[in-house]
């Protein structure tokens, strides 16, 4: 019976190592797996953020290409409208000096036409006084050829009548005489004529350059009013530019300001995908660092197993000297016992491992490495022996390096809770079952218990039978 509970309980005991062998094998396949499958996922993400962050700079690049072309066409189009503002401020400064002239013109044509006024009523006055002289000289003239005819007819009459005998010498040297004043007189209105004919010319020539002063008066009124209407339309125009020149300006301080917070929201998306990177590279770092954690925590877990491989043969080695020492004090102690007469002589048993020996204690240390007294059940590792411990820890660590082929029933089982795991959504830090422990985490309680324990007991059942 104590045969079949320890081997019963050694059943269990592998049942549960098994079950933990393959729960620790499980999670650390999703550990890994997991790992890799975040590193994966972390490295398409760094790809597609590289990949963003090219596109941006290409496009932060062509924008700025436009930016330029734009800042270049539009410092051209200010160049142009500056050159054809400088064009209009030479027009304007021109009516500007045109301006400060009109009033010196206006008052040298006020002069011209105050001249004209004077001269013209000079003229006019000196032409009428010769003209009431003229008819004053004539009627004076005339007055007095009447009266001279009528003194010389009556002085001829006289003398004619005084000297009949003289009168022909006197009327000749009359005739003569008169003829002489008379051409004298014709003379006189010869020259009166020429006098009134020349004051007519100069009358009609004043007459003339008044014509053409009213004329030059007119044409510099039309040519002022029209330096007036180009002076209102050239301010018209200047007002016009200057209003397309502060609406160009403040349209090109808008771009710039535009594109300048354009620049700066791509400075920003680049700042943020460098951020983004920078994270990432951070991240990838912590996964790198988390896997070497866990290469050396493995390499840690490895080192433990070797070591408790190493104490498991010393303990191995220590237990079978120890039951072999026990067995033959028992055997002799029962042969003693059989020859004093107090008990019945045992089995004979030998204690030098031969080939052909029936019943010896090497036999016994074999049998405890088989798993045949191990029931059905839980098994407790302090009912295993020291070689079925050993055994356990080899299973596991040939697990744990692939170096064993896994049954067909434990292996199925976990490609099956794999499969429903990794169909199943997890969550990041999560591991599905109350039993699941990452290899970074602290064991709540030891791996063995009871490294520690009793001696074989199949060889103590057989020795009590």
């Amino acid at each position: 019976m104590e045969y079949r509970e320890a081997a019963q309980n050694l059943a269990l005991t592998n049942e549960n190592l098994m079950q933990r062998r393959y729960q620790m094998e499980k999670d650390m396949v999703d550990v890994v797996g997991f790992m890799k499958k975040q590193e994966k996922e972390k490295d398409e993400m760094i790809e597609e953020l590289k990949h963003d962050i090219l596109k941006q700079k290409k496009t932060f690049e062509e924008e700025q290409k436009k930016l330029v072309e734009v800042i270049s066409a539009l410092e051209n189009k200010y160049i142009q409208k500056e050159k054809e503002m400088r064009a209009f401020m030479s027009e304007v400064k021109m009516a500007k000096e045109f301006r400060m002239q009109k009033a010196e013109l206006e008052k040298e044509l006020e002069e011209v036409k105050e001249n004209l006024r004077t001269q013209s009523k000079a003229h006019e006055v000196t032409l009428s006084i010769m003209e009431k002289r003229f008819i004053q000289d004539k009627h004076r003239m005339k007055m007095e050829e009447e009266k001279r005819i009528v003194v010389l007819a009556e002085s001829a009459h006289s003398e004619a009548i005084k000297q009949l005998g003289e009168s022909g010498r006197n009327v000749f040297k009359e005739n003569v005489h008169l003829k002489k004043e008379y051409s004298f007189l014709l003379n006189e209105v010869e020259e009166l004529k020429k006098t009134k004919e020349i004051l007519q010319n100069e009358i009609a020539q004043l007459l003339l350059d008044k014509e053409t002063n009213e004329m030059l008066i007119k044409k510099k009124a039309l040519q002022s009013a029209r330096k007036k209407t180009e002076i209102r339309d050239l301010q018209q125009n200047i007002m016009r530019l200057e209003a397309d020149l502060q609406k160009t300006s403040l349209e090109l301080d808008g771009q710039i300001q535009r594109k300048e917070c354009d620049i700066e929201v791509e400075a920003r998306n680049a700042e943020r995908f460098q951020k983004m990177l920078d994270m990432q590279e951070r991240e990838i770092n912590r996964i790198k660092k988390l896997s070497a954690n866990i290469l050396r925590e493995r390499s840690d877990v490895e080192h433990f197993f070797l070591e408790a491989l190493t104490q498991v043969k010393q303990e191995i080695i220590a237990s079978r000297n120890h039951y072999r020492k026990e067995a033959q004090a028992v055997y002799q102690r029962k042969m003693k016992d059989a020859a004093s007469g107090k008990d019945l002589y045992p089995k004979i048993r030998t204690f030098h491992n031969k080939e052909h020996s029936t019943n010896d204690v090497y036999q016994d240390l074999q049998d405890a490495e088989k798993w045949n007294h191990l029931q059905a059940g839980k098994v407790d590792i302090k009912d295993l022996t020291w070689e079925e411990k050993e055994r356990v820890l080899r299973l596991l660590f040939a697990k744990m390096n692939n170096l064993q082929s896994r049954k067909k029933s434990p292996m199925l089982a976990l490609k099956l809770n794999t499969t429903e795991r990794e169909e199943r959504p997890r969550e990041p830090g999560k591991i599905e079952g109350s039993g699941s422990v990452f290899l970074t985490q602290k064991d709540t309680e030891p791996m063995f218990p009871a490294l520690l324990l009793p001696d074989i007991q199949l060889g103590a059942s057989q020795i009590k039978a």
